[in-house]
């Protein structure tokens, strides 16, 4: 649980959304990605986690090749419930939310 791996799906679905929104040849790298876990124990045992991927602005690369660095805050997240003893069996995350905010910002760059 302390590796990236809950926190690719979020990104992965980023992607898939600006790709459907604006076109395939289209690429966003979020910049200074901050990653947080929330874990709540239940008195039966159960564990609630809860994944944040939070980033202050991403770059955005067009059809044609053009690149901007886009500074608008995006928060991406999910959960999982794990249950005893079967912890490690059939984790599988939740829905997943993206919330933009406000776009500040907007530049381009070459590379």
């Amino acid at each position: 649980m302390v590796s990236q791996s809950p926190y690719n799906p979020l990104v992965n679905t980023l992607s898939v959304m600006v790709q459907e929104k604006l076109g395939v040849h289209r690429v966003i790298a979020p910049q200074e990605r901050k990653c947080e876990t929330q874990i709540h124990r239940h008195e039966d045992g159960r564990l609630q986690l809860k994944f944040v991927l939070a980033f202050p602005s991403y770059k955005l690369t067009t059809e044609e090749g053009h690149c901007f660095h886009i500074k608008q805050p995006v928060w991406i997240t999910s959960s999982m419930e794990m249950k005893p003893p079967e912890y490690t069996i059939g984790r599988k995350l939740g829905d997943i939310r993206i919330a933009l905010g406000k776009a500040e910002e907007s530049k381009h760059y070459n590379g």
